[in-house]
């Protein structure tokens, strides 16, 4: 039994408990593929210029079930979406690949016509099969040119598991927090050179994007499960350093998607000109990577990169809230937020 299937069979009482909502129009949805969004504000999703409801909206095009949870649950920190996340996954089509996505910087990269929409998609899942040919059980994230986020100065790449036994040994802190902001730790260094050195181990080639972000990943239902189950994040926890930490002593669980080849990011640092990393290619085409080739299916503007997000959905034919050029003020209070500096490399996922 799916998750559209259920909910409708427990009505209000599943969605009261999960925050949970889902796009129906009558479309026959793709049998291969489900998006879980997470957002705990429930109106995005039928507010006409957020990005949620354009992600939803491009999705009918493709017949793509989206599936939004988290609605009115209380925020704790970046681990708050994997403690509802489990009992979606153990009903969901365990022959479904399930797509998990943040819902307020994503955007679905694929046009409005519906054979090339169908065809972006049949090409992430060739990618995944791809990426995951030498582990089958893998989960596949998305990959960033920007470290770290300010937890990760906090703790050595090796202390938040026993490669063991695989229980937790520490608890990762929630960055941007007071006692957990951004400083020149010796342990960025360890978590960059492990990154950087397992993209070249991977790949064998030099490339930018080797950092693992938690905005995005994909894996099949049971696969998902079993790195929930290893993950056992708290809610305060942030979710990229773990992650990060779990792709240290345990490397077959998780595969990075280096090519920006399903999940493309911008990088904020490089400010809009040059950091907004997409752009148009015509009429029935997905937006391109202007440096690496690709049409990753889902775009990401990590950092709070909003104006770069707005651009990117008027590319694609949307109607944005036009946070264009927040300017160098605003660029720097996101920094501070997050215990960084405009020109530093890290970044907030």
């Amino acid at each position: 039994m799916n998750v559209s299937a259920l909910a409708m069979k427990f009505g209000l009482l599943f969605s009261a408990v999960f925050g949970l909502s889902t796009v129906v129009d009558g479309s026959q949805f793709r049998d291969d593929v489900l998006v879980l969004m997470y957002e705990t504000d429930d109106s995005l999703q039928h507010d006409p210029k957020s990005p949620l409801h354009f992600f939803q909206q491009k999705g009918k095009i493709a017949n793509l079930q989206t599936t939004v949870f988290g609605g009115k649950l209380a925020y704790h920190g970046f681990g708050d979406k994997y403690q509802t996340l489990k009992p979606l996954l153990e009903v969901a089509d365990k022959n479904k690949l399930v797509i998990l996505a943040d819902a307020r910087d994503v955007i679905l990269n694929i046009p409005d016509n519906k054979a090339f929409a169908s065809l972006a998609i049949d090409n992430f899942m060739e990618t995944y099969k791809k990426l995951t040919a030498d582990a089958p059980n893998a989960v596949v994230l998305s990959a960033e040119s920007q470290c770290c986020v300010s937890a990760m100065a906090h703790a050595h790449p090796g202390e938040y598991f026993d490669p063991i036994t695989k229980e937790r040994k520490s608890r990762a802190c929630s960055s941007g927090r007071s006692d957990c902001l951004w400083y020149p730790s010796p342990n960025l260094e360890d978590w960059q050179t492990f990154m950087e050195n397992l993209a070249f181990d991977t790949t064998g080639e030099d490339l930018s994007d080797v950092y693992l972000n938690a905005g995005l990943m994909a894996g099949y239902p049971e696969d998902l499960i079993n790195l929930l189950t290893v993950l056992n994040i708290d809610p305060s926890e942030d979710d990229q350093a773990v992650l990060s930490g779990l792709l240290y002593q345990f490397p077959d669980m998780i595969k990075l998607d280096y090519k920006q080849e399903m999940f493309g990011n911008n990088q904020w640092p490089r400010g809009l000109v040059d950091g907004c990393v997409f752009e148009p290619q015509g009429d029935h085409l997905s937006l391109v990577h202007t440096e690496t080739g690709t049409e990753p299916l889902i775009l990401h503007t990590p950092g709070k990169f909003y104006d770069c997000l707005d651009i990117l959905i008027e590319d694609l034919g949307g109607v944005s809230q036009q946070r264009y050029l927040f300017g160098l003020e605003h660029m720097s209070q996101v920094a501070t937020n997050n215990g960084l500096t405009v020109t530093s490399e890290r970044d907030q996922s």
